[in-house]
C-alpha cells in the first residue's frame, strides 16, 4: 500500500497547473494527504500509476489503488 492518500498530477510546464500545485500542497499544511507529482519532471513514469502518459491528459488525481 501507498504512503499517501491522494496523488495529484500537475503539468510543471504550465504556471497555472504549478500555481494550482503550490496552492493544494499549502492547504494541505503537512498532514501528508496530497503529494503533488509534476508529469513533467525528469524521471516520472506514469505506469507506476497504472496509466500511460497519453492517459494522463484524462486524470487529474489519483488514489494509490485506482487513478481517476
Amino acid at each position: 500500500m501507498q504512503e499517501w492518500p491522494f496523488k495529484v498530477l500537475i503539468d510543471g510546464e504550465c504556471p497555472l497547473c504549478r500555481r494550482e500545485g503550490r496552492i493544494l500542497a499549502w492547504l494541505d499544511r503537512g498532514r501528508n494527504r496530497l503529494v503533488i507529482e509534476d508529469i513533467t519532471a525528469a524521471g516520472f513514469e506514469p505506469t507506476g500509476i497504472g496509466v500511460s502518459m497519453q492517459e494522463l491528459s484524462l486524470i487529474h488525481i489519483s488514489e494509490p489503488t485506482r487513478p481517476y
